[in-house]
């Protein structure tokens, strides 16, 4: 399986191959590389609109796939087929789409996009087979700062190993929000300076992580009246609902990673610390850890992501998505939640 980071510098160099599939949860490379490969494939924009077909994967067929990726470019050397949510196609449609891949238009680029395949099915063994998989997984917290160096260096400046890491302490790991924000120190630092830990002070707001790490803690001791203060108070600073969904989603991977090192024989400090929480927060991460299981964390885990998903596409107010999410991952065994007593500050706002 190729890495996401891998097809993207190919396809700035102009590189593409005839099908690929991007696989996985990370949206903002997925769309990095989608870009990439266009812009490798349609380098004439006035051509574009001629030698371009996009679609959905929900009721779509391979018919109207493989039809549309067969058709000779038109005064350009290639055409670019994109299908997003691939995995919503029918899986009878994925199988018949296999005679395709194994003999593609080598003028045509087809790219499919979704979060998930079914690897046992034909089509996820297929791809597998053909190395046609590109992993668009979630990076490490080294790989995260690896990129934003280098995209810092992409935009004329330098930025430190240990100045990105405080970066992704004050943002979080999301990689749309650390993009924003080196787009926004860019601007502020100037042409050719370096961004450092001052100007990130400055300029970009931080959450405030005691109190991210507040409402973990809460969650933990499923504690539904601190977690929600919580929650409130983070509001109320006017953070954006997905910039504080993005730390609590952090927190909780660095939650699973210190249960891991401590099966592993890990020392309370170690576990945190290998876990990605800086010395002084290792060992609190590691005794929240403790108060989660595995399962405990698979379903806090889903229930992120599925508000990740409904803070970015659809019409509820974030807020309210945001506090939705909270009440999943405490989950009291039995009563009603009122929510109207929790949303009086929020009104207000």
């Amino acid at each position: 399986m190729i890495g996401i980071l891998e097809r993207i510098a190919e396809a700035e160099r102009g590189t593409w191959q005839p099908v690929q599939f991007i696989i996985g949860p990370e949206r903002f490379l997925a769309a990095r590389a989608i870009d990439a490969l266009r812009r490798a494939c349609l380098s004439d924009d006035s051509l574009a609109s001629l030698n371009e077909d996009r679609f959905q994967g929900h009721g779509l067929t391979a018919q109207s796939v493989t039809r549309a990726a067969r058709t000779l470019p038109m005064m350009a050397p290639a055409r670019f087929v994109l299908v997003r949510n691939v995995h919503a196609m029918d899986h009878r449609e994925h199988e018949a789409m296999l005679p395709y891949l194994a003999d593609p238009n080598p003028s045509t680029c087809l790219v499919c996009v979704g979060e998930k395949l079914e690897m046992n099915r034909k089509l996820g063994r297929a791809l597998k087979q053909k190395k046609l998989l590109i992993e668009a997984k979630a990076l490490r917290a080294a790989e995260v700062r690896k990129l934003l160096i280098a995209e810092a260096q992409k935009r004329g400046h330098k930025l430190s190993s240990s100045t990105a890491a405080v970066l992704v302490d004050t943002v979080g790991e999301d990689l749309s929000a650390l993009d924003d924000a080196l787009e926004r120190l860019s601007l502020f630092v100037g042409t050719d300076r370096e961004i450092d830990a001052a100007a990130i002070t400055r300029c970009v707001t931080r959450v405030e992580g005691e109190t991210i790490w507040a409402l973990v803690d809460a969650v933990g001791a499923r504690d539904m009246n601190r977690a929600l203060r919580s929650v409130i108070s983070l509001l109320e600073q006017r953070e954006h609902p997905i910039k504080i969904l993005a730390m609590v989603g952090r927190q909780f991977r660095m939650v699973g990673k210190a249960k891991y090192y401590r099966s592993e024989g890990a020392s309370l400090v170690d576990a945190g610390t290998r876990a990605g929480a800086p010395p002084f927060k290792a060992e609190q991460l590691t005794r929240a850890a403790e108060r989660f299981s595995s399962v405990d964390l698979r379903n806090a885990l889903q229930v992120i992501s599925d508000g990740d998903r409904l803070l970015k596409g659809s019409r509820v107010p974030g807020d309210m998505v945001l506090l939705d999410v909270v009440l999943q991952l405490v989950r009291p065994i039995g009563g009603r939640v009122k929510r109207e007593h929790m949303l009086p500050s929020l009104a207000r706002r």
